[in-house]
């Protein structure tokens, strides 16, 4: 009786996931436009209002995202390829710099002034996600805190 319930549970759970159905795809997969006359922008997920939510940011190598802001929502850059040059202020400075490798988390606030990015060794390839309030994990909370 042992040996049947546990076939009919397995094939329970093999049907299951044999229902399942994933979706890939690819960073080329989106269409991209050209921003700041350097990067290209792809959106990913829109939010209610239309506006991308999620995007794939490409900068190829020698090119540098002129300084910018945010208006409204925090921005959450995941490093995918790079390294990133990432620096803070109204003037490129690559002194000022940070090297960001791969799987670097950037979190840019709001009306905090200006940032740009480098693409000094390579193509760079992030992903970024617009957060509309402070709904970050304590690590990230306390550093934005202070």
């Amino acid at each position: 009786m042992k040996k049947i319930v546990l076939s009919a549970l397995f094939m329970l759970g093999f049907h299951s996931a044999a229902m399942a159905e994933t979706y890939t795809f690819t960073p080329d997969d989106f269409t991209y436009k050209t921003v700041h006359d350097v990067a290209k922008i792809a959106p990913v997920v829109l939010d209610e209002a239309g506006k991308p939510k999620t995007v794939f940011l490409k900068i190829p190598k020698g090119n540098i995202l002129p300084p910018h802001g945010v208006e409204k929502g925090y921005r959450v850059f995941t490093v995918i390829s790079g390294p990133v040059f990432w620096g803070d202020g109204d003037v490129v400075d690559p002194a000022k710099e940070k090297r960001l490798p791969a799987g670097s988390v950037i979190v840019v606030p709001p009306m905090k002034g200006h940032h740009w990015v480098a693409a000094r060794e390579g193509d760079i390839l992030m992903q970024g996600v617009v957060v509309p309030d402070k709904t970050f994990v304590p690590a990230i909370a306390n550093k934005i805190a202070n």
